[in-house]
């Protein structure tokens, strides 16, 4: 029904005025934007995951939603699938700092090696009560400009063989390498000899003095004893010709 009179007509004009105000406020806000939430995008590695250069620090506690999309990446030894999940920001931040952790360790440069310039490998640990230096603790091209390569080649497989010989308990902190290309530990009381025979001017056969090492701190008396078979007590009596050490055998080279 119409109002009839002008008071009237105001009246319903206010009302009128006032529903389409609230229709267009009810209208406003329910289609108000709504905020995105934050997502982060993980990239797809194959080998390790790489943080993006623009990856900003959470620190807040309100909850984001992360989206991670590699299936590569390993985190405290379990796979992270794709998908999104609900974290709080300091979860999100705790997993990006493992992640750039795990990153630095798989960047990390190896250690340098030491190996042999003679083509032997790996120089082998030395015992921490061998007495002696051996010769890759100093500088081997050095060595080699003063000395020579086939030279230091020799010290570098005696050391070699005296320090293996110490682990297995034979503890010799010296030797030589005779013509022969065998080396002999030296030992204490211990002489390598191989005796020889000659004709003297009655024509009897009598012993010489044959190949003869490792002799330090044994006297000539003593030596004399030997080749008349009389063996001094204490004095080990090696042969020359068998008990001295292939070094490529015994440490197993090529």
């Amino acid at each position: 029904m119409l109002p009839n009179t002008k008071r009237g007509w105001i009246i319903a004009g206010v009302a009128l005025v006032l529903c389409i105000g609230i229709v267009v406020f009810l209208f406003y806000l329910s289609h108000k934007p709504v905020e995105p939430g934050v997502t982060y995008v993980m990239p797809k590695k194959s080998s390790r995951a790489e943080l993006p250069s623009n990856m900003p620090s959470v620190k807040d506690e309100t909850f984001v939603k992360a989206t991670v999309k590699t299936e590569e990446h390993l985190v405290s030894g379990e796979k992270i699938l794709h998908g999104t999940v609900e974290v709080t920001a300091e979860e999100l931040q705790e997993f990006l700092d493992i992640v750039k952790e795990s990153t630095d360790e798989e960047t990390e440069p190896e250690s340098n090696v030491q190996v042999s310039p003679f083509g032997f490998g790996e120089f082998p640990e030395i015992p921490p009560d061998f007495p002696e230096t051996v010769i890759w603790q100093s500088d081997m091209q050095s060595e080699i400009a003063q000395y020579g390569s086939e030279q230091i080649k020799a010290v570098e497989l005696m050391d070699r063989v005296l320090v293996k010989l110490w682990k297995q308990g034979h503890q010799a902190t010296s030797a030589h390498t005779a013509d022969n290309g065998m080396i002999y530990p030296s030992y204490p009381n211990t002489i390598y000899l191989d005796l020889a025979y000659k004709t003297d001017s009655e024509g009897n056969m009598v012993v010489s003095r044959g190949r003869l090492s490792g002799y330090d701190g044994i006297t000539e008396s003593v030596i004399d004893a030997i080749m008349e078979g009389n063996i001094p007590p204490g004095i080990t009596v090696l042969s020359y010709s068998d008990d001295g050490i292939d070094p490529y055998s015994f440490l197993n080279l090529n």
